[in-house]
C-alpha cells in the first residue's frame, strides 16, 4: 500500500469524523484533524503490532481500542476541560 492509499485512508476517517461532529455524536473540544490522527495511529500501532508481536491478540486490542477511542471521542463530557486545554495550540 502506497501513499495514495493512506491518503485514502485518512480521507475516509477524516470524513467520518467531521460526520460525526456535525451531528453532535463526537466531542468538538479538539480539531477533527487531531481526532482522525488518534484514529489512525491508533489503527497503525494495532497493525504494526499485530505483523510484529508473535501471539499478538488483536481482537482482543482492537476491541479494548475500540472503546477507548468511542469513550474518548464521544461529545459528551463529564466536566469542563481545565484552562490549560481550552488555549488553542499555536
Amino acid at each position: 500500500a502506497g501513499p495514495g492509499h493512506a491518503r485514502g485512508r485518512l480521507a475516509a476517517f477524516a470524513a467520518s469524523v467531521r460526520e460525526g461532529a456535525a451531528r453532535g455524536e463526537i466531542t468538538s473540544a479538539h480539531a477533527p484533524e487531531t481526532l482522525t490522527n488518534a484514529i489512525l495511529g491508533s489503527f497503525y500501532s494495532l497493525m504494526f503490532s499485530w505483523a510484529h508481536v508473535e501471539g499478538y491478540p488483536i481482537r482482543n486490542q482492537a476491541r479494548a481500542t475500540a472503546r477507548f477511542l468511542a469513550d474518548a471521542l464521544a461529545a459528551q463530557r463529564p466536566g469542563p476541560l481545565s484552562p490549560a486545554f481550552q488555549e488553542e495550540l499555536p
